[in-house]
């Protein structure tokens, strides 16, 4: 299955607490399955490849926060890093055999090239470029195989 974190709310503060529910989302996958089949997860991203209520996805031409819009500007930034180390932390403590996010170039992409929407910043610069989360990506794509280290803290944020 996947997941789009902007079908009910666009603010920063809404698509990061989306992760909270990662876990339960799998674990509802699984009770309809049962532990016969591996769970893989994704493609998911920031932004909304289709639109489950429409004919299309949002127009987003400001990139502003958007729900169900394509392009999500955060996608290209440390906001997308930050969320998908989160996604895949829920992921793996559920056990979850893979999980895919995005895409190479593009809308959902981790390596910048000129589009046909706009990328402020990146669209005057010169040269290849790659977006943050492409790096947690190298990071993580090194996991396989790695151990599941549990910690914790003694605060609660309110």
């Amino acid at each position: 299955f996947t997941t789009c974190p902007s079908v009910h709310a666009a603010d920063d503060v809404s698509v990061m607490e989306t992760l909270e529910v990662i876990p339960h989302l799998i674990r509802s996958a699984r009770a309809f399955m049962g532990e016969r089949l591996p769970l893989r997860v994704g493609p998911s991203q920031l932004g909304c490849r289709e639109n489950p209520y429409g004919a299309s996805t949002a127009q987003n031409e400001a990139n502003g926060r958007v729900c169900l819009t394509r392009i999500d500007p955060r996608q290209r930034g440390l906001f997308n890093a930050a969320w998908i180390v989160g996604y895949f932390a829920a992921c793996a403590r559920e056990g979850i055999e893979a999980v895919a996010f995005g895409d190479f170039t593009g809308p959902f992409g981790f390596v910048y090239r000129r589009g046909n929407f706009a990328q402020p910043w990146f669209d005057q610069q010169d040269g290849p470029m790659v977006y943050p989360a492409f790096h947690i990506m190298a990071g993580l794509s090194k996991l396989g195989g790695a151990s599941l280290l549990s910690v914790g803290t003694s605060g609660i944020d309110s």
